[in-house]
């Protein structure tokens, strides 16, 4: 019986895999996606027009953002689609980008800032607006969206 154990056993032995070595690996894979960020601070600004039919400029609002890629653009638009007192917007300030001076704000996107390459940037937003004796007077609201986006 003992003879019949030892060949088992030895059997075993030599049949089996081996079950450890002095290495192993295995592959890791990282993937950092896009990041596009965009974000306003500061709250609503209102611009109220006197006797001079110009408001004066009011920086109550910051523009920031993050990209990890390159060629990026951060571009205005309103909601409104008939404007009668014309709103323009700066910005100022400016880090992480280039600003596209005075911007006057309407229905088609148009750039504010440019040159944004991997980088978080921030911006002032200083905006007017003017109206003349013709335009009467009213109020305009408009939903100003900036967005991050390919050059």
């Amino acid at each position: 019986m003992r003879k019949t154990l030892s060949a088992i056993f030895a059997m075993a032995l030599l049949s089996s895999p081996a079950l450890a070595s002095d290495t192993a690996n295995h592959t890791v894979t990282v993937t950092v996606a896009a990041v596009n960020e965009v974000a306003i601070t500061g709250g609503n600004v209102a611009l109220n027009i006197g006797s001079t039919y110009a408001a004066s400029d009011a920086t109550t609002a910051d523009l920031s953002w993050s990209t990890n890629e390159s060629g990026k653009k951060i571009t205005v638009v309103s909601s409104l689609s008939s404007i009668t007192y014309p709103l323009v917007v700066t910005a100022t300030s400016v880090s992480g980008g280039t600003s596209a001076g005075a911007v006057t704000v309407s229905d088609v996107a148009q750039d504010l800032v440019t040159g944004i390459s991997l980088t978080d940037g921030t911006a002032d937003l200083s905006y007017s607006a003017s109206a003349t004796a013709g335009d009467g007077t009213g109020v305009e609201a408009h939903t100003v969206t900036y967005t991050i986006l390919a050059s």
